[in-house]
């Protein structure tokens, strides 16, 4: 059996955003740090973001979310994270 890749798209804190194939993530990095972004590409996590553009592993991976760490979202950040595309 093959090993599950650990990235953005097989984890449990990945949330689809409506009308855009990019990703949000729900999780709280209080205990460890948001993966950085490369200089280039099309990267404003935690709203609206593909994963391609990320520097480095995410250390907040998991296969399940924790309820604990699940963040609240406003209705503003919602919006902005589907308009993401279109003003970044």
């Amino acid at each position: 059996m093959a090993k599950e890749a650990k990235n953005c798209w097989t984890c449990g804190y990945k949330e689809s955003l409506p009308g855009d194939a990019h990703i949000k993530c729900r999780r709280i990095f209080g205990d460890v740090q948001p993966p950085k972004a490369k200089k280039t590409g099309y990267y404003l996590f935690p709203l609206n973001f593909d994963p391609i553009w990320q520097a480095e592993e995410c250390k907040g991976w998991a296969k399940e979310a924790d309820p604990k760490k699940i963040r609240e979202e406003s209705a503003m950040e919602d919006v902005l994270g589907i308009l993401g595309r279109r003003i970044a």
